[in-house]
């Protein structure tokens, strides 16, 4: 198969644990583009922090953002599918009544400025410990503390917000959030981290976003390569015509991948798909 476009995750994926893309990845990359394949960063993600990774690769790829909400070409949106204000504050009520960590960003027009929002100072703290400390200055999120997002959003004019995160340490706490908002069927919940639940509009996923980027260049999806290592990689991951399954993905996701890396994230797992499936 002559494949034309890889969509592949960010965190766990084509990221080592460090958080960066390996030398021989990217030049692997690249060569690939060479041959007119494309490659879509594919994350849960903010528009500005997957932009200092596509950057490294080459800035006129395609971009999937906020688990699908957003895609941008060459830094120019081509698809957005943001909740709405109704929605947004059922959401946030949900999460609020436990008492939880909840996050979201917002944009008011410019996506290159996307802020994040968050209602509990430790959020802050990791955004800018595991994040803005390795980025160069105009890659970093500017971190906003608000103890009562329903009024803070209400106060926003024309607020673009793609998703709605949960993070806690409980489990309990998580699953019974996560059940509730399965439980009205009218939005996508998934996860990235063990910690997370992760909300966006009903239809709004990977899957979704990478038939649309798919659509929008001519290809079948069985000309497409999906790489990925977590919940939210799923519905890509099933979608494309090669889903791949990162070593490092736990046992959930290996069962629905056609191939699993023999590789890790740290010893570079997409570089061997390329090779294997792109280059050989």
């Amino acid at each position: 198969m002559n494949y034309k476009l890889v969509s592949v995750d960010l965190d766990g994926t084509l990221l080592n644990s460090k958080d960066e893309i390996d030398n021989r990845t990217a030049a692997l990359m690249k060569k690939a583009m060479e041959l007119e394949v494309k490659f879509a960063m594919c994350s849960a993600r903010i528009y500005l922090s997957t932009q200092y990774y596509n950057m490294q690769i080459d800035k006129r790829q395609p971009v999937i953002t906020n688990n699908g909400g957003l895609i941008t070409i060459n830094e120019k949106e081509v698809f957005s599918n943001p909740l709405n204000i109704e929605e947004l504050f059922e959401i946030i009520d949900i999460a609020m009544a436990e008492k939880n960590d909840i996050y979201f960003s917002f944009g008011n027009g410019d996506i290159s400025r996307n802020c994040v929002c968050t209602n509990k100072i430790t959020t802050i703290n990791r955004i800018n410990s595991e994040y803005n400390q390795i980025v160069p200055p105009e890659f970093r999120i500017d971190a906003k503390l608000v103890k009562e997002p329903i009024t803070y959003i209400q106060n926003t004019n024309n607020a673009k917000i793609y998703k709605i995160s949960f993070i806690d340490e409980n489990p309990i706490v998580l699953k019974r959030i996560n059940n509730r908002l399965r439980s009205l069927n009218k939005y996508e919940v998934t996860s990235s981290e063990a910690n997370n639940i992760e909300v966006t509009q009903k239809g709004v996923n990977k899957g979704n976003a990478l038939e649309k980027l798919a659509e929008y260049y001519g290809y079948a999806l069985d000309e497409c390569i999906a790489i990925g290592n977590d919940k939210n990689d799923l519905s890509m991951i099933k979608k494309a015509g090669l889903g791949v399954a990162m070593n490092n993905s736990n046992s959930f996701i290996k069962q629905y991948a056609k191939y699993i890396t023999q590789r890790d994230n740290n010893n570079g797992g997409v570089a061997e798909i390329i090779e294997k499936f792109i280059l050989s």
